[in-house]
């Protein structure tokens, strides 16, 4: 693990903090433990330079992938009981400090005044003063050795923990109080005589004195609220909250060499992953075609795809995947898995688990009658199983999502808008194209759009508008920016026009299309959409009111020259940007040069120059730097018509 940076500055050392953290993360998702097999540990304060460790005389030493840490004395019997937490199960463990020992203890808990101090107290100080061993001078006895001990009350402790807010001390078996003294927060300071040994004591700013509070009597056992543990099974059934469409599925043929593309066509259907070496594979597809009649009763198909001879499932091969299904008399189609469905597979499944491992045989997945993953099966599923589940794959959207989850409640918001507000629904398809299906990761979009179509618009106004606007995200920039990368440019604006549509404040939608009407060689289109925006405060407001003075000032075309509307819109940028931009000044150098000020336009140029490659803009300078060129022989800029070479 690299230490972390000591500073912003320093590169070197943050890049590889960074790439640390990275790698961290793809081995938790790898299924790896972050603290090994470390047990817990405990040590004892022998009142010496040394510590015990008596982990296993206390019970502490699990074997878990400890977090949290909270101390309290949770049974108000003077001693620090623990709570722990985990990353691994179990999640949660209670320890009971049940020691016995006779030494005594002071807890005690304060109350600002919630004027100059939080009523919490937080950041306030106790130094408890206790008589120690008699000192002795020249033979001379001098009265009690005084002993401080000394607590501050904290907001956290540990990592994300939070102890108990009763400052407990322990006083050893002899010492007596002799007073207290709170430092609050706010400075003032307040001291409390009388106070005895064992004592839960309130104390609230201001009173100089302290309250014994009676703790609730002890209950006679402490046990779990927990239910009883879940039966244990070789399946793992998820119901996937933030449902995600299966990609687009190619198979061969088990039976022969053909090619064969598996569409949903409105039924669900149950994607079966097997391998012919694995045993519990073979059971689960003897049961499946058993049973076939009844599921295809139930209104369930069934695709069994074989995963013999894939990189990550060497054992089997292609001609035992055959031996078996003669001998099962599969009665369902079969198939032999590709390496590119596999892979966007792949994806999908490290998406829906965070985990990088391969995926485990056998797997199903139940897809609904428009292809989309409504449950997935690690292990073996049962045909009563799947003839229960089927029934998710007709429910609404909304009653899909309440029943997804493991518990009962009312909801205080439409459910769906967190899960679309969360961005998860374009995980999946932002994977998909950095792992190079672009095409997939189109349909991906559209899949999504096409799914919350099918979803009321929530009442609430201000629920509605936030919907309105992440749908129009999905429809006006992703959808948008794929089929424009795709070269079509008009299914693009057609895009970006229905998102407008659904939300015509849509700033940076309405830039990108002006881009794409710009690059359609619809100049006046696109003049007409940049200058909607060009008076937006907004960083596309300004780049659309930068890019309007570049075709008044510089298109080829005389019929959309205007020189001094120009040169309003970018003086207007240069004092938004306080002449810092490089761009703004080179809109203001065009517009200079378009109205026949060639010198000013060519020493404006001359700062956006500099400007532009003190930042690092090597592409931006360049062109700079042409334009200049043509300043200084008194002549101006006119950009190339759409689609020509400069």
């Amino acid at each position: 693990m690299s230490r972390s940076p000591l500073n912003e500055d320093d590169r070197k050392e943050s890049k590889e903090y960074h790439n640390a953290w990275s790698a961290i993360h793809a081995l938790m998702e790898q299924g790896k433990s972050w603290s090994g097999r470390e047990r817990h540990c405990c040590f004892l304060n022998t009142g010496g330079p040394r510590l015990a460790n008596v982990s296993s005389a206390t019970g502490f030493d699990w074997i878990d992938d400890g977090r949290g840490l909270a101390l309290v004395d949770w049974d108000f019997d003077g001693d620090l009981d623990l709570w722990l937490s985990n990353r691994t199960a179990p999640r949660l463990r209670f320890l009971r400090n049940d020691n016995g020992s006779q030494n005594h203890f002071l807890a005690i808990r304060l109350v600002g005044n919630g004027t100059t101090t939080n009523r919490d107290a937080i950041g306030a100080r106790v130094e408890v003063v206790t008589s120690g061993e008699w000192r002795v001078t020249s033979g001379e006895e001098r009265g009690p050795q005084e002993t401080r001990l000394t607590k501050s009350l904290r907001a956290g402790e540990g990592f994300l923990s939070q102890s108990t807010k009763w400052l407990h001390f322990g006083l050893g078996t002899g010492h007596e109080i002799l007073k207290l003294v709170v430092h609050w927060p706010d400075r003032s300071r307040e001291e409390i005589r009388g106070v005895r040994r064992d004592s839960f004591l309130r104390i609230v700013q201001g009173t100089a004195r302290a309250e014994r509070w009676t703790p609730p009597a002890r209950p006679d056992e402490l046990a779990a609220a927990s239910p009883e543990p879940a039966a244990e099974t070789q399946m793992a059934r998820i119901v996937f909250p933030l449902r995600t469409p299966l990609p687009s599925l190619h198979y061969l043929d088990l039976r022969g060499p053909s090619q064969k593309e598996w569409n949903p066509g409105g039924t669900p259907t149950l994607i079966n992953l097997w391998a012919s070496s694995c045993v519990p594979c073979v059971k689960e597809l003897k049961e499946l075609a058993d049973h076939y009649d009844q599921l295809r009763a139930a209104n369930l198909e069934v695709l069994a795809l074989s995963v013999d001879a894939l990189g990550e499932h060497p054992a089997g091969d292609s001609q035992s995947a055959r031996a078996l299904a003669n001998r099962l008399q599969l009665p369902f189609p079969t198939g032999f898995m590709g390496e590119r469905f596999y892979d966007q597979l792949r994806l999908v499944y490290e998406n829906m688990y965070a985990d990088q491992r391969p995926l485990p045989v056998p797997t199903s997945l139940l897809v609904d009658g428009d292809g989309w993953i409504t449950v997935v099966y690690r292990g073996p599923v049962s045909v009563e199983q799947l003839l229960s589940d089927v029934r998710l794959c007709s429910v609404s959207p909304s009653e899909y999502f309440r029943q997804s989850l493991p518990f009962e409640g009312r909801w205080q918001r439409q459910p769906l808008v967190p899960v679309l507000k969360s961005g998860r629904w374009g995980k999946v398809a932002q994977m998909l194209e950095v792992g190079g299906y672009r095409a997939e990761s189109l349909r991906y979009w559209q899949a999504y759009l096409a799914f919350y179509a099918k979803v009321p618009r929530p009442e609430d106004d201000e629920e509605a508008q936030l919907w309105d606007g992440y749908l129009a995200k999905i429809q006006g920039q992703e959808v948008a920016r794929q089929l424009a990368s795709a070269g079509r440019i008009e299914a693009a604006i057609t895009a970006c026009r229905i998102a407008l549509k659904t939300k015509p404040d849509f700033v940076a939608v309405r830039r990108s299309m002006a881009l794409l009407l710009e690059k359609a060689g619809k100049t006046r289109q696109a003049m007409a959409e940049f200058e909607s925006i060009a008076y937006d405060r907004s960083s596309e407001g300004l780049d659309a009111s930068l890019r309007l003075a570049m075709i008044l000032s510089a298109n080829s075309s005389a019929e959309y020259r205007d020189g001094q509307r120009a040169l309003s819109l970018a003086e207007r940028a240069c004092r938004v940007t306080v002449n810092g931009d490089p761009q703004s000044l080179d809109a203001l150098a065009a517009a200079y040069a378009e109205l026949g000020r060639f010198a000013e336009a060519a020493e404006t140029a001359t700062l956006a120059l500099e400007l532009a490659e003190t930042a690092g803009s090597k592409k931006l300078a360049h062109e700079i730097a042409a334009r200049r060129k043509l300043y200084q022989s008194n002549q101006p800029y006119r950009s190339a018509p759409e689609g020509a070479t400069p």
